[in-house]
């Protein structure tokens, strides 16, 4: 094996279903469910028509998020967030902040990015004068001053001493699996010895009217793979996930423990021009196939598959298929927790890598509780509603599909020896 593989060095979590990596697990395993609230306080009906919604969409906040009249999270709440995630990182790589310091380090910031929110300033369109200034001060706070990225990227540079600033891997969907495929490979040409990927995902009301205008709010029952229910229910998180050189965790006395194998990303035409949001599942399955080519491995020796499961019809089918065509029917094991914890947009791919780390950890896989019967017309091997079963090969694929119409596939393997 070459010693320049991506080792995952360390990783961190806080929403509100778990404040830890290790919380998440006991909260699958104890069939936790996340809790829910309204988006929007003492809303009426014809506020609801204004905004052409059919109903006060649930979404998950994080814990003790600021509810005040603005609801935008300001920059100093992100940094505490990202601090926070960074921390529980670093403890678990065993390193502390130097390590972030040298010149082949590298700090992707994924996600939406810093945006203001809609909710906070469709009352102020018309109130720009010095007297409403006064009288409406909630409007100096939109300000571009608590949204500017490059300030975020300059605030984390400075408080951690980086070489180079964070590269923003902002997108609608992907952005933490895209990350995560140009870190890896700038560690596998030696260009880098450590990548940081932090992000965080912060529901604003323009990202809950989208999905509303094209159907896919949940209606308080969501569950991917199911034909009862269709939708999505966001929830706020923030994550960090440490990747590393081999050779150079060995160096400082680490035995890793869990390989990054190669990751193959390609963009659809499928999702442009379309309203199905997804990629043809052809094409998804060709992505699948590339992982494992490069990854030296059969289909048979995956024992277990984390899709996207986002909920939604058009999507679900497409991985449906894919999965079928390399594995066929009642094969390989899937699980999907997005009923569970909520779908946390870009930042969902790292909290399934969570799980999948401790997956290979337990060598078990831990059912997903459903809300729904699943399709008896899928003839998939969805481990749901049972206790854990084994896992049996050390190796986890897991899937991403972009709503543009990207498709981004990753192994997961623990190294035995």
């Amino acid at each position: 094996m070459s010693i320049r593989q991506s080792i995952v060095a360390g990783y961190g979590i806080y929403t509100e279903y778990a404040d830890n990596p290790e919380a998440l697990i006991e909260g699958l395993i104890h069939h936790k469910q996340v809790k829910r609230q309204h988006y929007i306080k003492n809303v009426h009906n014809h506020d609801l028509e204004l905004l052409r919604l059919t109903r006060n969409p649930d979404f998950v906040p994080f814990p003790k998020q600021p509810m005040a009249k603005v609801r935008t999270l300001r920059m100093e709440f992100i940094l505490d967030l990202l601090e926070r995630v960074i921390e529980q990182a670093l403890n678990r790589a065993n390193m502390d902040k130097k390590y972030l310091q040298g010149k082949k380090v590298r700090v992707y910031l994924t996600g939406h990015g810093l945006r203001t929110n809609l909710i906070d300033t469709v009352l102020y369109n018309i109130r720009n004068d010095e007297e409403d200034l006064l009288l409406y001060p909630n409007i100096k706070e939109n300000s571009s001053k608590n949204y500017a990225q490059d300030k975020l990227a300059t605030k984390l540079a400075e408080q951690y001493h980086l070489s180079w600033l964070p590269i923003t891997v902002y997108s609608a969907s992907c952005s933490s699996l895209s990350a995560i495929h140009m870190a890896n490979n700038l560690i596998e040409k030696g260009i880098a010895d450590i990548c940081l990927l932090i992000g965080w995902t912060d529901t604003l009301l323009q990202d809950l009217l989208f999905l509303g205008s094209q159907n896919l709010l949940s209606t308080g029952k969501e569950q991917p793979f199911s034909l009862e229910e269709h939708g999505i229910l966001p929830a706020n998180v923030a994550t960090a996930f440490l990747l590393e050189n081999r050779q150079h965790a060995e160096q400082r006395g680490m035995k890793p423990r869990y390989w990054l194998h190669h990751t193959s990303s390609q963009q659809s035409s499928g999702g442009r021009g379309s309203t199905s949001f997804s990629a043809d599942f052809r094409f998804v399955a060709n992505i699948i196939k590339d992982v494992l080519n490069k990854s030296d491995l059969q289909p048979n020796d995956i024992g277990c598959v984390f899709p996207h499961a986002n909920g939604v019809y058009a999507s679900d089918k497409s991985e449906i298929q894919a999965i079928q065509k390399i594995w066929g029917n009642n094969t390989v094991p899937i699980v999907s927790y997005k009923g569970q914890i909520g779908y946390m947009s870009t930042n969902s791919t790292i909290v399934d890598l969570i799980i999948a780390i401790k997956t290979l950890a337990q060598s078990r896989i831990i059912p997903f509780i459903t809300k729904h019967k699943l399709s008896s017309t899928i003839p998939l091997n969805f481990i749901n509603d049972c206790s854990p079963i084994e896992l049996k090969t050390p190796h986890i694929m897991k899937i991403t599909l972009g709503m543009e119409g990207s498709v981004i596939a990753c192994m997961l393997s623990r190294l035995d020896n």
